[in-house]
C-alpha cells in the first residue's frame, strides 16, 4: 500500500509512470509538478505499535483514520488471540480489561502478511497468551535480539531454530 500511494501521489503531480508488474515500473520524469493536496495514509506501524500498547496496559483506545484493508493481517491475528477490537467507520478500536491472549503459531513474512517491523510488538503481545506460542520470520531470521532484554525483564521465551520447532509449523 505504501509503494501504491507514492505512484498514486507521483502520477497526480504529473509523473508519467506506467505499470507493468507488481516490480515493474516505466516512470517518465517532468521538471514540470502540478500543485496537489495530499493525505497521507496512516502508518500501519504505527497502528499496530499504539495498538499492542492498549492491549498490554489494558487501555482502551481508538485509531483515526485507518485503512482496514492495510491490516487484515494483523486483524486477523488479534482474531485468533482472542484481543478485543473492532473496526468503526475509518477507526480501529482496541481494549483489554487485563485478560491473556489465546496461544498461537504464527509466521512473519512480507506484506500483506504479518510484516517484519511487527515481529517485536506481536512478540511482546505473546507475553501475555496462555500456553506457549510461536513466531517464526521469514523475513529477518536474525531479528529477536531484544529476546534476551524481554527475558531480564520476566518474559520466558526460548529462542529456537527452526529445526528445534518441527515440520507441524513450518
Amino acid at each position: 500500500p505504501d509503494i501504491n500511494e507514492l505512484i498514486l501521489f507521483l502520477k497526480s503531480i504529473g509523473v508519467h509512470i506506467q505499470y507493468f508488474s507488481p516490480d515493474k515500473l516505466k516512470i517518465t520524469g517532468t521538471n514540470v509538478f502540478k500543485n496537489v493536496n495530499w493525505v497521507i495514509a496512516s502508518d500501519k506501524t504505527e497502528i499496530v505499535l499504539f495498538s499492542v500498547a492498549a492491549l498490554m496496559t489494558n487501555g482502551n483506545l481508538l485509531i483515526k483514520p485507518v485503512v482496514r484493508e492495510h491490516l487484515t493481517s494483523f486483524s486477523y491475528f488479534l482474531m485468533k488471540i482472542g484481543a478485543k477490537f473492532e473496526f468503526e467507520d475509518d477507526g480501529l478500536k482496541v481494549w483489554s480489561s487485563g485478560e491473556n491472549f489465546e496461544q498461537i503459531s504464527t509466521n512473519i513474512s512480507n506484506y500483506p502478511g504479518l510484516i517484519s517491523d511487527w515481529q517485536p510488538l506481536l512478540t511482546l503481545l505473546l507475553c501475555k497468551s496462555n500456553g506457549e506460542s510461536f513466531i517464526q520470520d521469514y523475513v529477518y531470521t536474525n531479528r529477536f535480539d531484544y529476546i534476551k532484554d524481554l527475558n531480564r525483564m520476566g518474559a520466558n521465551i526460548d529462542l529456537l531454530k527452526a529445526s528445534d520447532i518441527g515440520k507441524d509449523f513450518i
